[in-house]
């Protein structure tokens, strides 16, 4: 059911939202130091919370609507791709479409060839046990953090 109509439009959206995010990549750092800092250097912060939210609940909505729920692709991906390439916005959005896809690739091929005999295991359940393994992972690195302040 996939048509070039709708990948045009999925492309066209994040290509929009993405050059958005680029340009304002910058504000974006200033707001993850802290509200007063991104404040005192002029940035609108409720306008510019508002617009992130509304632009990334709109890339998530298109994005489940054309290819189903895809479980902890988009909570897994950014933190490792902040781990390996750092915490600059303009560089996280990179990579973290990059390595996005490339885990979602990653996935599909390995539920197409996981069970023998043309069965397929729904990628939902691949990206599941990724996500809770990686999570149990930074529980247990971030403990003493998390627990002992």
């Amino acid at each position: 059911m996939v048509s070039w109509e709708r990948v045009t439009a999925c492309v066209a959206l994040f290509g929009a939202v993405f050059t958005y995010l680029h340009r304002n990549s910058m504000k974006l750092n200033v707001l993850a130091l802290d509200e007063h800092s991104a404040q005192s250097l002029g940035i609108n912060v409720n306008q510019l919370r508002t617009i992130v939210f509304v632009l990334s609940t709109l890339l998530v909505s298109v994005a489940v609507s054309f290819s189903g729920i895809i479980g902890f692709v988009g909570l897994i991906v950014p933190h490792i791709s902040r781990s390996l390439f750092g915490s600059d916005m303009k560089n996280n959005m990179f990579y973290s479409s990059l390595f996005g896809a490339f885990l979602l690739m990653s996935s599909d091929t390995l539920s197409r060839v996981i069970i023998p005999g043309g069965a397929e295991l729904p990628v939902g359940i691949l990206t599941a046990i990724f996500g809770g393994v990686f999570f149990f992972y930074l529980l247990k690195r971030r403990r003493d953090h998390f627990w002992n302040g």
